[in-house]
């Protein structure tokens, strides 16, 4: 009989114990969702005010990105890799903070855009 209750204590000590584990690995994702979020809220809104709100962006504008908001998007790409195009296309970017899409050189402008469409795809999507 002792044995019996000793066997069954052990069973549900290891299934609470499973339990835990469980709702600790569900707490954790939703933690690791919740930064990505709130790193990729914050990567978008620190370039957004460019050219990037501007439909045709092939038109004049100016590129706006910082240093600062590269490193937000490595962050961000070093949490989910799904945001690694973003985070070249960031650091790809800052080379031309502040120029005008107008007087860039013909031969730059397919790689500028395609940097500041890896960066929509990434805010947008």
């Amino acid at each position: 009989m002792k044995r019996s209750f000793y066997l069954l204590a052990v069973c549900l000590v290891l299934t609470g114990c499973g339990v835990d584990k469980e709702s600790q690995a569900q707490a954790e994702a939703q933690a690791r969702i919740n930064e990505v979020q709130t790193l990729k809220s914050a990567a978008c809104s620190a370039w957004t005010s460019g050219i990037v709100n501007d439909n045709n962006f092939q038109s004049e504008g100016s590129i706006i990105i910082t240093e600062a908001a590269a490193r937000i998007f490595a962050q961000l790409a070093a949490k989910d890799s799904t945001y690694d195009y973003a985070s070249k296309a960031a650091y790809t970017l800052t080379a031309f903070n502040g120029r005008n899409l107008s007087n860039i050189d013909a031969n730059l402008k397919p790689l500028i855009l395609l940097a500041i469409t890896d960066m929509k795809r990434a805010c947008l999507g």
